[in-house]
């Protein structure tokens, strides 16, 4: 019973946190100087008060700011995200048509992470105080101190510009054709495409099917 007030607890504040986020960045957009009718018109389009009209009733810019407010978080809770203004699609679909390369990237991210972080630990325990242990305390701080974009910047321009061990930026090499697209995941959609590669290549080409549709030269 007090697992579940606990977790009911937790629940009620996870709420309230989502709602302040959206309140707050409610609040900010309203507090950045300028007009959105100004900024997204052509000077043509605002010379026709029809066409200035019909902008804000669709936005609903033309109703008080509550009445807004409410709109916005009835549009949230129906996963109305609104449209974009660079390609007048939904959001929530541009989102939906990126989120298989943001979890592929995080997915990685992950495995090396926890790979090297439980390798690190092991070898600070068991060479405790050692000179060991003190290179693997600076690299491990290192990483920590470091901003990720500028690291990632040195990687590519070290192991792709200067060495060209690893593939360059992108989720797939030039080389490659991209996987018929099932899933979204190019990782997951590429797995017949190894599967029927292993069944016709050769020893060379079966290593090459696995490297490619399994990292998807990311």
């Amino acid at each position: 019973m007090e697992q579940l007030k606990f977790i009911g607890k937790r629940l009620v504040y996870l709420v309230v946190m989502l709602l302040g986020v959206a309140t707050l960045v409610f609040i900010l957009t309203k507090l950045i100087p300028g007009d959105p009718t100004v900024a997204n018109l052509s000077q043509r389009a605002l010379n026709d008060p029809e066409i200035v009209a019909a902008y804000k009733a669709r936005y609903g810019l033309d109703k008080p700011v509550i009445v807004q407010y409410f709109l916005y978080i009835r549009n949230l809770l129906q996963f109305d995200l609104g449209t974009s203004i660079r390609t007048n699609n939904p959001v929530l679909s541009e989102l939906m048509r990126c989120y298989p390369a943001t979890i592929e990237l995080a997915l990685f991210a992950i495995i090396i992470a926890a790979v090297l972080g439980i390798l690190f630990g092991i070898v600070s325990a068991i060479r405790r105080n050692s000179i060991l242990d003190q290179l693997v305390r600076a690299i491990s701080v290192t990483g920590f101190s470091i901003p990720s974009f500028w690291f990632a910047l040195l990687m590519l321009y070290f192991f792709y510009y200067k060495l060209h061990i690893f593939p360059g930026p992108g989720r797939l090499s030039n080389s490659f054709s991209p996987p018929a697209t099932v899933t979204g995941d190019r990782p997951v959609s590429a797995a017949p495409i190894k599967t029927n590669t292993l069944r016709k290549g050769t020893m060379a080409g079966r290593l090459l099917a696995i490297a490619s549709s399994m990292l998807a030269r990311r």
